[in-house]
Parts: C-alpha cells; sequence; structure tokens
C-alpha cells in the first residue's frame, strides 16, 4: 500500500468500489430517497407520465419544452416504463452522490495522485444541504460538471477528440442546469487560462475553449430570450448567505455538523500553513466560486438558494486537489486517517437517518389511502421557525406530491414556475392558493400577517373548500377549539390528519 499522503489506495479499483459504495449505501434502506424537494420531483414527472388521463389533465399539466433544468425529468422519464416511478427516481437520485464522489476520485488522481491525503474530507461534502435538500437537476448537472471538467483534462494530448467530446457534454449539462453548466464552463476556462503561456492572445484562449463558449452564450442568449425564461424577482440576503455556510453539511446532529465544518477548516488551514497548497488548474477557479458566492443573490430569477449551491464545490475541489506531498508524513497519515473515518461515520449516521425518515414517510403516507383518485387535495404543511432549534430536518415538507403518483390528485404545492419547471398547474381554486408555497404553515411564534407566513388557523380561513376534496394535514393539526362542519376527520395519524371536505349544508 502506498503513503497515505498520496492517492494509491483510492487507484486500486476494489477500494475505489467500496467508497463509491458507502456513498450509495444511505438509499439501501429506504422506498422514497429522504431528500426534501424529492416527492415534489416525483409529483411532477408524474404529471407528465399521466398525461393520457382526461379527468387528471384538468387539474394538472405537462409541457415539454427545452429549459436548462431537466437532468432527473427526462431520466426518469424514461426509465419509469421498465421500473416505475418511484424505483426509478430512487435509482436515479443514488447514482448523484456515486457520480460526484467518482468525480472527486478522479480529480485528485489527475492532479494530486501522490499528495491526496485529504481526499477523505472532500468526500464529506458530497453529502451537503443541497443533495439534502433534494436539487437534483442541480446536483446531477454538478457532477458531470465535475467528470467532464476531468476529462477535457486528461484528454490533454488529443484535443481534437476533446474538442469533440465538448461539442456533446456542454448541452447535456446545461440540460440538467444552467447553474452545473456554467460552472463547467468555469472550471474549464479558469484552468485554461492558469495553465496557458504568458502572454496568450485572448483569441487563442478562447479558441481553445470554443465549444464551451459557444454553448454557453448559444443556451443563455436562447433561453433567456424565449417565453420559457424565468423572470422572477431577485432577492440578496447576508444572513441567506451566513446561514448556508454555518448549514453545508445539516444532517442529523448539530454539533456533529457544525463540528465537521470547523475541523475541515482546520484541517486545510493547517495544510496551508505546512505548504499544501491546491492544485494550480483549480486555483482561478476557486476564487471565482468564492467571489460568485459573496456576489450572486440569495433568491436568482425567482429561484431560492441560487448562491448556497455554489459552496459544496469549493471544499470539493480545495481538499481534492490539495498537495501534501510536502507535510510531515505522520501528519499526513494522521490527517488522512480522520478524514476517511469522519466520512465513513458520517455515512453511518445519514443511513440510519435515512432509516428513520423512511419509517416517518411510510407512517404519514398512510394517509394517502383515504384520498380517491382525481381528488383536489388541500394540504397544509406545517414548518419550522428555526432550521437551529430544529436542525434535524423532518423533509417532509413536499412530501404530498405523493398523491400524484399514488391518487393522480391534485395539490397545491405544485412547481409552476415559468423557464424553470414544465409543470402547469391548470386547476386554481383561489388566486392565491394553487401552487408552492401555499402549502406552508408556520406556528404563532413566527407566523406573519395575511398570506405570509399564515398559521394553520389564517390558512384554514383563506381556503376555498368549495373547490376542494380533501384537506390534508401534514405534521400540523387543527387548532383548538377550531370546528368546522364541512370538514369530516377520515384520518389521523401521529401528528398529521386527513379531513375530507363535505358539500355546505343546504339552507331553509
Amino acid at each position: 500500500m502506498r503513503d497515505l499522503r498520496g492517492i494509491g489506495w483510492t487507484t486500486c479499483v476494489p477500494v475505489a468500489a467500496c467508497v463509491l459504495a458507502l456513498l450509495a449505501l444511505p438509499f439501501l434502506f429506504v422506498t422514497i430517497p429522504p431528500l426534501t424537494d424529492v416527492p415534489g420531483h416525483m409529483g411532477g414527472t408524474a404529471v407528465a407520465v399521466y398525461a393520457h388521463d382526461p379527468a387528471f389533465a384538468r387539474l394538472l399539466g405537462y409541457r415539454w419544452a427545452l429549459v436548462p433544468n431537466l437532468g432527473t425529468d427526462l431520466l426518469t422519464f424514461a426509465l419509469q416504463p421498465l421500473l416505475g416511478l418511484v424505483r426509478a427516481y430512487w435509482l436515479v437520485t443514488m447514482a448523484i452522490p456515486v457520480l460526484l464522489g467518482a468525480g472527486i476520485l478522479l480529480l485528485a488522481r489527475t492532479l494530486n495522485r501522490d499528495g491526496a491525503a485529504v481526499i477523505g474530507w472532500a468526500l464529506i461534502f458530497v453529502y451537503s444541504f443541497p443533495l439534502s435538500d433534494g436539487f437534483l437537476n442541480y446536483m446531477l448537472g454538478l457532477a458531470l460538471a465535475l467528470l467532464g471538467f476531468v476529462g477535457w483534462m486528461r484528454l490533454d494530448r488529443a484535443p481534437r477528440r476533446r474538442e469533440a467530446a465538448a461539442w456533446m457534454l456542454v448541452p447535456l449539462v446545461f440540460l440538467c442546469h444552467v447553474v452545473a453548466g456554467c460552472l463547467l464552463a468555469l472550471l474549464i476556462g479558469a484552468r485554461e487560462w492558469r495553465a496557458a503561456p504568458r502572454p496568450l492572445p485572448v483569441r487563442r484562449l478562447l479558441g481553445r475553449v470554443r465549444p464551451l463558449l459557444v454553448w454557453t452564450v448559444a443556451i443563455l442568449v436562447s433561453w433567456r430570450l424565449s417565453s420559457q425564461s424565468i423572470a422572477g424577482r431577485n432577492h440578496y440576503s447576508v444572513g441567506a448567505k451566513l446561514r448556508a455556510l454555518v448549514m453545508l453539511v445539516r444532517d442529523q446532529n448539530i454539533m456533529l455538523d457544525i463540528g465537521t465544518l470547523l475541523l475541515a477548516a482546520v484541517v486545510f488551514a493547517v495544510g496551508w500553513r505546512r505548504g499544501a497548497r491546491p492544485h494550480p488548474a483549480v486555483a482561478v477557479a476557486l476564487v471565482a466560486l468564492m467571489v460568485l458566492f459573496v456576489a450572486t443573490p440569495y433568491r436568482l430569477g425567482g429561484s431560492s438558494y441560487a448562491d448556497g449551491r455554489l459552496l459544496p464545490l469549493i471544499p470539493m475541489l480545495a481538499f481534492a486537489t490539495q498537495d501534501w506531498r510536502r507535510v510531515d508524513r505522520r501528519l499526513a497519515r494522521l490527517v488522512a486517517v480522520a478524514g476517511l473515518a469522519l466520512f465513513a461515520g458520517r455515512i453511518g449516521i445519514t443511513t440510519a437517518g435515512f432509516a428513520a425518515y423512511d419509517r416517518r414517510y411510510a407512517a404519514e403516507l398512510q394517509a394517502l389511502r383515504w384520498i380517491a383518485p382525481h381528488s383536489r387535495v388541500a394540504v397544509l404543511n406545517l414548518r419550522d421557525c428555526s432550521n437551529f432549534t430544529h436542525w434535524r430536518a423532518d423533509r417532509l415538507d413536499h412530501l404530498d406530491g405523493m398523491a400524484i403518483v399514488a391518487t393522480r390528485s391534485w395539490t397545491n404545492s405544485g412547481w409552476d414556475v415559468d423557464g424553470g419547471q414544465l409543470l402547469q398547474v391548470r386547476y386554481r381554486p383561489s388566486p392565491p392558493f394553487y401552487d408552492d408555497p401555499s402549502e406552508f404553515v408556520w406556528p404563532a411564534a413566527c407566523a406573519g400577517i395575511g398570506s405570509r407566513n399564515p398559521t394553520v388557523s389564517q390558512a384554514l380561513a383563506a381556503l376555498p373548500l368549495d373547490g376542494l376534496d380533501d384537506v390534508w394535514l401534514i405534521d400540523a393539526a387543527l387548532p383548538a377549539g377550531i370546528r368546522d362542519a364541512r370538514l369530516a376527520l377520515r384520518w389521523r395519524g401521529a401528528d398529521s390528519a386527513v379531513y375530507a371536505v363535505l358539500p355546505p349544508p343546504v339552507s331553509r
């Protein structure tokens, strides 16, 4: 076995396979991947699958169009005839951390073959909050971007083959997610600029990255000018950036997760002080990513977490390419073993967390037995006031998407976003109550006024009952003293309930 300061142990196929198997392990204990947005993604794809059902098509529709946010939609739609929709999502979702892990290992082998003592620390950031929150299209695109970046460098001696491959790869990454496509262009462009001899005319540099330049400009301009372009509001938030930093590896335990971030920062700083630097090929990209994180709004074009989703790539690149060859051998070995042990321990804790989420999902989804096909279901889903006091998220935010999958019903939490999502909410019982985030309600301690952060009581008072068949309370209950003659209890779980909406009483 080679010195643990290097990556010799990862070039061994069985060992690398074990690392990738660890990344897939949590998914072996669940039926529905417990990543927050996954049930919502399933519901959106189910709308496309059930488009032939005329009764369902009057409630929800799916309009296929070329938008740069289609990665998992296309894959799961293609796989669902063979596997079923739930199993297709399980397989595709499980593949995302495996592909990311493969990208990290290959990056280290390409740029840092003999000095990747902190590769375990890079792998820790695969299960970061963009994955936990279920940003599937972006995370799939990020994995492909990282693999594409490695492939680009490995084909340095075959420029024609590299250019031909880039002409095919770049649009695929953009099709997964627009930000992932831009990150691929950033990684390759920054590396080529850094590696080019000085002085290099701009024309020659642009010629070297011609496929990226042409595709990036063409896709962004055509998308922006098309009817499918996102035109939502932007919102810059310093507080959101600080929360994104603190919650970068948020999972099951606040002390472990914040402690992991602090330890990672210490390890990188110690290595830096002893001469361990990230590879020059990613140095410009790292600086650019940090600047972009600071400059990018929290909400960009109506899409939230636009800045925070950039964060995981920074430690992945930094740790995978930080060269520890000049660091004392005993210290490097200690850091390498500690990183691998922490990575394996966190995967074990995540696996236990996934199993617990799976049991909770199964209990909550008993509600579907009481929802008839083609129902119009109002969902009220209780949120937490603070991520820090409720660090272990319940990940129930979009569980009602399974009502679409199982019963072809309408719910009020669909992502009806022009240019970003292809779902069309055709049934709109009231102007403010038909799509995300109208399903969210809040405890009185942190509720807002009117339609902004409503309590359960406020939301119930605003429900258009005449246009609904059921009310599904998820992790919520009717407030004490509230009774409505039109709501008949059909099912009650530990923390949730389903009420049928009865016709209004006949006046005499």
